[in-house]
């Protein structure tokens, strides 16, 4: 598993130009990762996403284990090894690193570290990723509910069992099922966080390619809409998606994350929204700025959309 090397503090949330990442050691493949905006030509910005845990040094962690065996990263430093949202914004140099182990060691003196000594450990509930000793993802799940809200944690169950993009990423499979997180909840009845992961599991869905299409989604429920669809074909059979959608009523929902603004990709995106709008679809784009304003613009048109359509009555 590749981890991109973060920004070095100076330039985190900063606008910056080409000549102060060099300076800094920062290479200009580097300054076309998704987490860097492009805003004119040698000036960019760094987009302040919320970050996971300190797992940028994947060998000083497998460096860490080696030196104290029988434990293993768990809670958010386990998130961010499986790439979890998890709605924390603290800066990577900053976040804690959180270690579990059932046996007394020294880590009770490791700088940044939350330690974590659960009582029972099931055989399959560590695993191996990649040489490090981790939480296994429906151990993980169950780890950040009693550290996140509710909304926060489908997000991370989201990307749990979403299903991964052959062309961006080396894995084939989720990294589980709703199935196995259910169950896996169900099987540890007195631990805590199950209340909030149960909340969690009923709203749960394959198909949410990032946290924003999730939030997207529960800002429509939360509204009182219909829930839409995910990954709605233009028409069955058609290689075009939409994040979201309303097959019956013909009402699409793209979200545009930060690799939709280089031209090749906003190329394929009017392509796709081409096929859809000459299928007799209605396309809502859905941005950043929107994901500010918790998506209340882009909902009233879509309530006004389906009211037209006959999905909703009016209010």
């Amino acid at each position: 598993m590749r981890i991109r090397r973060p920004l070095p503090p100076p330039l985190l949330g900063k606008t910056f130009t080409r000549q102060e990442a060099r300076a800094l050691g920062i290479s200009d493949r580097r300054l076309m990762a998704p987490d860097v905006e492009r805003i004119s030509r040698g000036v960019y910005r760094c987009l302040q996403a919320p970050v996971l845990s300190p797992v940028e040094d994947t060998d000083q962690l497998r460096s860490f284990q080696r030196m104290v065996p029988g434990t293993w990263y768990s809670h958010t430093t386990a998130a961010g090894l499986y790439h979890l949202p998890t709605g924390e914004r603290k800066l990577v140099g900053l976040s804690p690193i959180h270690i579990s182990a059932l046996y007394s060691t020294s880590l009770a003196k490791l700088p940044n570290a939350v330690v974590h000594r659960p009582m029972k450990v099931g055989d399959t509930e560590v695993i191996d990723l990649d040489g490090i000793q981790v939480s296994s993802p429906e151990r993980t799940f169950l780890e950040l509910a009693v550290i996140i809200p509710v909304p926060a944690l489908i997000a991370a169950g989201d990307q749990l069992v979403r299903i991964p993009k052959k062309a961006y990423e080396s894995r084939g499979h989720p990294w589980t099922s709703i199935n196995a997180l259910r169950d896996f909840v169900s099987a540890h009845p007195h631990t805590p966080g199950v209340p909030a992961a149960k909340d969690a599991l009923r709203l749960i869905r394959v198909g949410a390619d990032s946290a924003p299409e999730t939030q997207l989604r529960l800002a429509i429920i939360d509204m009182g809409l219909p829930e839409p669809a995910l990954q709605v074909p233009a028409w069955p059979g058609c290689r075009y998606t939409a994040d979201l959608g309303y097959p019956g009523v013909k009402i699409a929902l793209q979200y545009e994350g930060v690799h939709h603004f280089t031209p090749e990709q906003q190329a394929a995106d009017q392509r796709r929204n081409a096929a859809f709008e000459a299928a007799g679809w209605t396309v809502i784009m859905v941005n950043r700025v929107d994901l500010r304003q918790n998506f209340g613009p882009v909902i009233r048109r879509l309530a006004q959309l389906l009211a037209d359509r006959g999905a909703i009555e009016r209010s």
